[in-house]
């Protein structure tokens, strides 16, 4: 531990640096204004390209997926199971449909026969 008359004397080097918020000159402001304009027209030139680049990429990437389907002959048989099971749902789906269609006629038939049989006082 250090000894009492140490911390009594002022030392000769300083132990904090004192920070202020206010530039010295105006001058990092203006070339912080130039670096944000730079930094800003640069986004747009990247943004401006990477527009460019989606639509004529969706284009190629179209022509090339065609290309690369009719030469693999994995990628056609895929695409015919897709089909293939997309045909199933919707014939599934037509037959709920029916089926739902045949319960209501049922329902509807027993409704009529009880009405029929009961009798009506």
């Amino acid at each position: 531990m250090p000894s009492p008359a140490r911390f009594a004397t002022p030392s000769a080097t300083p132990r904090h640096v004192v920070v202020t918020t206010r530039p010295a000159s105006p001058m990092p402001r203006i070339w912080w204004v130039a670096d944000l304009m730079r930094w800003m027209s640069r986004a747009k030139r990247r943004s401006a390209k990477r527009q460019h680049a989606d639509v004529h990429g969706a284009e190629s990437a179209a022509a090339v997926s065609q290309l690369d389907a009719a030469v693999d002959p994995d990628e056609l048989e895929r695409k015919a199971a897709f089909e293939r099971l997309d045909n199933l749902g919707r014939c599934i789906a037509d037959v709920e449909s029916s089926g739902e269609k045949v319960f209501r006629a049922l329902v509807n038939t027993r409704v009529s026969l009880l009405n029929i049989l009961s009798p009506a006082f």
